[in-house]
C-alpha cells in the first residue's frame, strides 16, 4: 500500500538510516522494511536495506533489492556503486566494472567509484587503466592513502618496483600505520633483492597486524632468500596456522626445500599449493625447475612453459608470428599464437584469457606428432641470459639439418660468435623479426619442441660454437707461459641474478688455487673491482684481463687457447663447454636445473666436470676439491 503521509515516510526513513549509520543494523531493517510496506517504490530505502544485508555478508538478499532501486532510478550513482562493490565481493569483476562506469557517467566525480573500478582492474591485470583511476582518486581525495598503495601494487604488477616504493612511501606519510602498505612495500624491495629491508618492513606490518598470513609468508620468502631457511619455514608454519588454504605459503615452502635440495618434498609442497589454486603460474614454474634438477624432463619441460604466466615474468617482445609447435608438428601450428610476455598487458578482458588458453594450447601442440618442418622460416628469440641463449644455440644445428631455416636473435656482445657458428643461419638483433620469419619460438622452450624428454634426447655434437682463429691467434702469443699449464678463472656471474648470493664465489676463497706455481691463471672475469685488481696483482701466476674481453667473441678465442676453464655457474661456464673446452664447474649446494643433482659429469656439456658443496655455503670444500684435482689431471 502506498503511503499518502510524505513526511511520516521521510521521518521513518531518517530513523532507519540513523539506526544504520549507528551499526544497529537489525533495527534498521526492520524500519526499511516497515517503509517499503507503506512505500514499495522508495528507491533509497531498497538500495539501503540492499546494502545492509551485503554487510551482513549476505550479497545474495541485497543485490536484487539495489537492482529494483535502480530499474526505479536508473541514475542513482551511489546504488551502482555499491551494487558493483557487491559484485567485485563475489569476483564478479565484469558487471562490477560496468556498474563502476555506470556510476562515474552520472557522477564522474565519485572518488569510491574511480577506486574501486582501479582495483577491479587491478585484478583483472589491467595495471595502466588501473593507475588512471588511482591517479584520478588523488586528484579528487588527495589524502587517500589506500589509493597510494593500490597504485603501487599495479606499479609493482608492472616490475616497475622503485616507483611503487614511491608509492607506499606516500601511503605511509598519510598513514603510518598501514600495514598493507608495510607489506607490499616490503614485497617491491624483496623484487630488487633488497631482503634486509623487506624483513623490516614485514616485521613491522606484522607488529600492527599479527594475523597477517600474507606479510608472514612474505617474511618466509625474504629469509628464504637470506639462506636463513629454519626461520623462513617457522614464519610459513605461522603463516599456514593462520590461513591454511594458503597457496602463497605452500609454494614458498617448496622453495625453501629446493634450496636444501630436498625435490621430492619440495614437489609436494607445489602440488599442495596447485590442489588449492590450480592455476597458479608461480608454483606450477617451480615444480618444472625441481623435476628439471631431478631429470624429470618431460613433465618439467611441460610445466618450465609457466614462466610467461608468472607475476614477474621477463618481458618478450611480441610479433605477428604464430609460435612453432616444433618438428612433426605439421601447418597446424599456425593456428596457436602466443601472448608472447606477460599476460597483463593485453588491452582487454577476453584477449587476456584467450592468450593463456593459446598458451596452454602451445604446450600441447608441441607434444603432437606430424609432418615433417622442412621449408619453415623461424625465429629464435632471446630470452633470460647468456648462458641460457648458449646452452639452447646447440639446437640450430639440429634445426638446419630438419631444413629450417633460422633467424637466431642474438645480443651485441654474442652476435659475431653465433654467425660464425652458424653460416646457415642469420642473427639479428633481440627485439627484431624480419619480414621473411613465418614462426617463432622462445630459446627455452627448444627443449620441449624437439621433445628433450631424457639425456640421450639432448643434441650432442659439441663443439658447437665455432672460434675465430684470427682472434686465437692473436692471443696464443699473450698466453704462452713457461709453466706448465694456463688455466682460466671466472669467480662471479652477473650480480642481478636472483641466486648470485649462492652461485659466485668471494675471490679470496679462491687464493689457495694460486699456489701452483706450475699453472698460469687467466682470468675471465669482467667488471673487476679495486680490491681484486690489487689482490690479483700480488700473484705473478695470474694474467689479468678484464676490458679486453669486449664480446663472447674475444673470449672464446682466449678460452680456446687454454687449458682448462675453472667456473661458477656462468655464461662462461656454458661458453666453455659449448667450445668443448675442459671445464670445470663450481656448484652451489643447490644448483641451477640443469646440472642436475649429486653427479660430477653434465649431460649438456660432456667436457665438463662439476664440483658441489657438500653443505650449505662450503666454498671452501670446493676449492680443496678442485685443488687436489688440479694435482691429479693431466690437462690436454
Amino acid at each position: 500500500m502506498q503511503s499518502d503521509d510524505p513526511s511520516a515516510s521521510t521521518a521513518l526513513l531518517d530513523r532507519a538510516v540513523t539506526a544504520h549509520a549507528a551499526g544497529d543494523i537489525g533495527v534498521a531493517q526492520d524500519l526499511y522494511r516497515s517503509l517499503l510496506e507503506s512505500s514499495p517504490d522508495n528507491h533509497v530505502a531498497l538500495h539501503l536495506l540492499g546494502v545492509s544485508f551485503i554487510q551482513q555478508g549476505r550479497p545474495i538478499n541485497g543485490i536484487p533489492l539495489i537492482e529494483r532501486a535502480l530499474l526505479l532510478k536508473p541514475d542513482y550513482a551511489d546504488a551502482r556503486f555499491n551494487l558493483g562493490c557487491a559484485l567485485q565481493g563475489l569476483d564478479r569483476l565484469d558487471e562490477a566494472i560496468a556498474h563502476y562506469n555506470a556510476a562515474l557517467a552520472i557522477n564522474p566525480d565519485h572518488a569510491g567509484a574511480h577506486l574501486n573500478l582501479g582495483n577491479a582492474l587491478q585484478a583483472l591485470n589491467f595495471q595502466a587503466e588501473a593507475i588512471a583511476h588511482y591517479q584520478r582518486t588523488l586528484a579528487l581525495t588527495p589524502g587517500h592513502a589506500d589509493a597510494y598503495n593500490n597504485w603501487g601494487n599495479s606499479l609493482q604488477a608492472l616490475n616497475r618496483h622503485d616507483e611503487a616504493i614511491v608509492c607506499y612511501e606516500k601511503a605511509l606519510a598519510l598513514r603510518a600505520e598501514h600495514a598493507e602498505a608495510h607489506n607490499n612495500l616490503g614485497n617491491s624491495l624483496s623484487a630488487l633483492n633488497r631482503y634486509e629491508e623487506a624483513i623490516a618492513r614485514y616485521e613491522r606490518a606484522l607488529a600492527l597486524k599479527p594475523a597477517y598470513a600474507e606479510a608472514q609468508s612474505n617474511l618466509g620468502y625474504a629469509m628464504y632468500a637470506l639462506n636463513r631457511f629454519d626461520e623462513a619455514l617457522a614464519r610459513l608454519a605461522q603463516a599456514l596456522a593462520l590461513k591454511p588454504d594458503y597457496a602463497e605459503a605452500h609454494n614458498n615452502w617448496g622453495m625453501v626445500l629446493h634450496a636444501l635440495n630436498r625435490h621430492d618434498e619440495a614437489i609436494a609442497r607445489y602440488d599442495q599449493a596447485l590442489a588449492l589454486k590450480p592455476d597458479y603460474a608461480e608454483a606450477q614454474w617451480n615444480k618444472g625447475l625441481a623435476l628439471l634438477a631431478l631429470g624429470r624432463f618431460r613433465e618439467g619441460w611441460q610445466l618450465y612453459e609457466k614462466r610467461w604466466q608468472r607475476k614477474q615474468a621477463a618481458a618478450l617482445a611480441e610479433f605477428d608470428r604464430p609460435l612453432w609447435p616444433g618438428p612433426g608438428s605439421g601447418a597446424s601450428a599456425a593456428r596457436h599464437k602466443s601472448s608472447g610476455g606477460r599476460t597483463g598487458e593485453s588491452t582487454s578482458i577476453m584477449p587476456r584469457r584467450r592468450a593463456i588458453a593459446r598458451v596452454k594450447g602451445f604446450v600441447q601442440t608441441l607434444l603432437g606428432r606430424g609432418n615433417a618442418a622442412i621449408g619453415v622460416n623461424l625465429l629464435l628469440q632471446y630470452e633470460q641470459g647468456f648462458g641460457d641463449a648458449i646452452q639452447m644455440l646447440r639446437y640450430v644445428a639440429r634445426l638446419e639439418r630438419d631444413g629450417v631455416r633460422c633467424w637466431i636473435q642474438a645480443p651485441p656482445e654474442l652476435a659475431a660468435l653465433a654467425q660464425r657458428s652458424f653460416p646457415l643461419s642469420r642473427v639479428v638483433p633481440i627485439g627484431q623479426c624480419p619480414a621473411e620469419v613465418q614462426f617463432r619460438i622462445p630459446m627455452l622452450s627448444l627443449p620441449l619442441a624437439f621433445r628433450t624428454f631424457c639425456e640421450a634426447d639432448i643434441p650432442s655434437p659439441v663443439p658447437y660454437l665455432v672460434v675465430d682463429e684470427g682472434k686465437k691467434a692473436a692471443w696464443a702469443a699473450p698466453l704462452t707461459t713457461p709453466r706448465r699449464h694456463t688455466v682460466g678463472l671466472i669467480w662471479r656471474g652477473r650480480p642481478t641474478h636472483k641466486n648470485d648470493r649462492n652461485r659466485s664465489v668471494p675471490l679470496q676463497t679462491l687464493l689457495p688455487l694460486f699456489a701452483r706455481g706450475d699453472i698460469q691463471f687467466v682470468t675471465l672475469q669482467k667488471n673487476l673491482t679495486q680490491a681484486e685488481f690489487a689482490e690479483l696483482a700480488q700473484h705473478d701466476n695470474v694474467t689479468v684481463l678484464d676490458e679486453e674481453l669486449v664480446s663472447f667473441d674475444d673470449t672464446a678465442a682466449v678460452v680456446s687457447v687454454l687449458d682448462l676453464v675453472i667456473s661458477v655457474d656462468s655464461a662462461l661456464a656454458h661458453l666453455a663447454g659449448a667450445l668443448g673446452k675442459e671445464t670445470w664447474v663450481l656448484l652451489p649446494f643447490s644448483p641451477d636445473w640443469r646440472w642436475l643433482l649429486a653427479r660430477s659429469d653434465s649431460p649438456w656439456y660432456p667436457s665438463a666436470r662439476l664440483f658441489r658443496q657438500s653443505s650449505l655455503g662450503d666454498w671452501a670444500g670446493v676449492v680443496k676439491d678442485v685443488a687436489a684435482s688440479l694435482c691429479q689431471t693431466r690437462m690436454s
